[in-house]
């Protein structure tokens, strides 16, 4: 791939990540009307396994949106780049398991809520080193360039407002929420990067 030629699949995959965190959500409320709670065991029901696999799977699309971000690079804003490359590795990595286990590939139907966690989180945290220093190389067109840094920051304290109860909500519309806020966002980002192409690597100089 040349300095000028920015990779194709980090839009699509950012796109279908996003697309599938607001699935995971529509599953959650469909279960949530039907049992008055979260769903919490993937082998319940083929809707219960469907909104896990959605989630994770959102998750493991995102990280594959956040290596196309190092991949755009090309090699500036080294130290702050391969930071957030590693934060993306372990958002892969925590999906992939996951994935597999739901697969029942390993025996039955299964989920590891603190390994998905740890995707979570490990993309908030990758998405902002990653945004920062694809502000600083310029390796995407404003504004979403500019938006980046900023959606790992909103997912975390989207997070933290969904466990303030309020009077007549239900925990299952409120607790995954900000997936789906997130999921919207991320999915407007992915668009933009399939319709955008990186600007010239001439215009930015290595940092690190």
């Amino acid at each position: 791939m040349s300095p000028s030629s920015p990779p194709r699949w980090d839009g699509p995959a950012t796109l279908v990540g996003g697309l599938l965190w607001l699935l995971s959500y529509g599953v959650d409320l469909a279960v949530g009307m039907r049992t008055g709670k979260l769903p919490s065991d993937p082998s319940a029901s083929p809707l219960d396994w469907l909104g896990a696999t959605s989630f994770v799977g959102a998750t493991l699309a995102l990280g594959v949106g956040l290596v196309g971000l190092r991949v755009r690079l090309q090699g500036r804003a080294r130290k702050t780049g391969l930071a957030g490359l590693v934060f993306a590795s372990l958002t892969l990595g925590a999906a992939l398991v996951n994935l597999v286990l739901l697969s029942g590939l390993l025996g039955g139907v299964r989920l590891i809520p603190p390994l998905g966690a740890v995707g979570v989180l490990s993309s908030c945290i990758g998405v902002t080193l990653l945004g920062i220093a694809t502000v600083r190389a310029r390796s995407l067109p404003r504004p979403g360039c500019l938006v980046l840094p900023w959606v790992g920051l909103l997912h975390v304290a989207l997070l933290f407002a969904s466990n303030i109860p309020i009077e007549g909500v239900p925990r299952y519309v409120m607790e995954n929420t900000p997936f789906a806020l997130i999921g919207a966002v991320w999915s407007v980002l992915g668009l933009e990067r399939m319709r955008t192409r990186a600007p010239s690597a001439t215009l930015s100089s290595p940092l690190s």
